[in-house]
């Protein structure tokens, strides 16, 4: 976890009040954003409508997606610049690229697997058609990683000196092996709406 998710519930509580409701307002304002902009990238990439309701549909009824739009959670943030992000990425926006990048590592470490192949995509695109538009990109992918960099400089790591930091990095090469049968059975779970729509498609391809 990175720090941008509490100080921007904090600054909310100090706006408005620290009481559970109030907290779990900003949750929801941030879900509806999210909603929303998963919405408008599925209008980018499909035609059919009945697809688009019924994806974004499942994706407000996803129980992960449910729990962080109305408890106090700091995931969602990261998810929405993630769709932000890819909004962005379609349709050449830098700044708004810039902004998703940088809120996206500031608030999860994790996020950067998604900037550095976007930095990586744009690379090769420009080594490619030598086109300024994805050197630009490169550029604006490389400065959204030095916000999280100049933290780890000030924290002396990749977290600050405290219990958690012993705690994850301590054991950051630990694994628990009934984590990877949770996965593999939630995987199917949440695959099961495509399957429902799609089980005639599998059996005539037969």
């Amino acid at each position: 976890s990175m720090p941008l998710p509490f100080i921007l519930y904090a600054s909310w509580g100090n706006v408005f009040d620290f009481s559970l409701n109030s907290l779990r307002t900003l949750s929801i304002i941030i879900a509806i954003l999210t909603h929303i902009g998963f919405y408008i990238l599925l209008t980018k990439l499909v035609r059919d409508n009945s697809k688009i309701l019924f994806t974004a549909v499942f994706l407000v009824v996803h129980p992960y997606i449910a729990g962080f739009s109305v408890f106090i959670f700091t995931d969602m943030l990261p998810i929405t610049v993630s769709i932000f992000g890819l909004l962005a990425i379609l349709q050449n926006r830098w700044i708004l690229w810039l902004c998703c990048s940088v809120t996206g590592i500031l608030s999860r470490q994790y996020f950067v697997f998604f900037t550095l192949p976007v930095g990586l995509w744009y690379g090769l695109g420009y080594l490619k058609t030598r086109d300024r538009k994805q050197l630009l990109m490169v550029l604006i992918t490389s400065v959204s990683i030095f916000p999280a960099l100049l933290l780890f400089a000030l924290w002396g790591g990749v977290s600050p000196r405290n219990s958690i930091n012993h705690l994850y990095v301590g054991h950051a090469f630990s694994y628990h092996p009934e984590y990877l049968t949770l996965y593999i059975s939630q995987l199917f779970l949440y695959l099961s709406p495509l399957f429902l729509v799609k089980w005639r498609t599998f059996y005539t391809n037969r």
